[in-house]
């Protein structure tokens, strides 16, 4: 009784160790097949983000037109400059709005376009970001990025103060359009 017992026992143990390695050797396998899936998906976004980058290549150009990017996010700030810069315009980008405010306040007089996010916490942002801008510059054009769908303003009269207002996720395209087209209703300004 006691050998049957034995035999039992190591039948049920050679059992669960092979299950066990079967667990083990599983598991590595979806290790590897989420490590798959990331770079697969990595890939795409690459590739998604150079088919928008390829869309606005030659259709859109500036002129060399000096644009501040500020963001603190890095790779947000980053990819517009990307773009803004695929598309012949040239960008000085920002992560931190106390180092954008003495940029401007020495070069003021060059810049284009003023590209800035509202949100960015721990630094001065939204709409006192904006004033301290246009305390220094009224005329340069502020471009504000959110991700919100609204921004809610205290004062009705801060909105003179933008000149456009963009919701993240934004079209790469739509941001060289709305460069643009602010760029040339300055010139026409310019001009009147």
């Amino acid at each position: 009784m006691n050998f049957i017992l034995l035999i039992l026992i190591t039948i049920l143990l050679t059992i669960l160790i092979k299950n066990k390695l079967k667990i083990s050797k599983l598991k590595e396998e979806i290790k590897v097949h989420d490590i798959l899936d990331k770079k697969i998906k990595d890939m795409r976004e690459k590739e998604q983000l150079q088919v928008e980058v390829n869309k606005t290549i030659n259709k859109t150009k500036g002129n060399g037109e000096i644009i501040m990017i500020i963001d603190d996010e890095y790779p947000v700030a980053n990819l517009i400059s990307l773009f803004l810069s695929n598309n012949n315009f040239e960008p000085k980008l920002f992560t931190n709005t106390e180092e954008a405010i003495d940029f401007f306040k020495d070069n003021n007089d060059i810049i284009d376009i003023i590209i800035t996010d509202y949100t960015m916490p721990r630094q001065i942002d939204g709409i006192d970001f904006v004033k301290e801008l246009k305390s220094i510059n009224n005329e340069v054009p502020i471009i504000v990025i959110s991700g919100h769908g609204y921004v809610k303003l205290k004062n009705p009269d801060d909105k003179l103060l933008i000149s456009k207002y963009l919701t993240k996720p934004l079209s790469h395209k739509d941001l060289v359009d709305v460069v643009v087209k602010i760029l040339k209703e300055k010139e026409e300004d310019k001009n009147e």
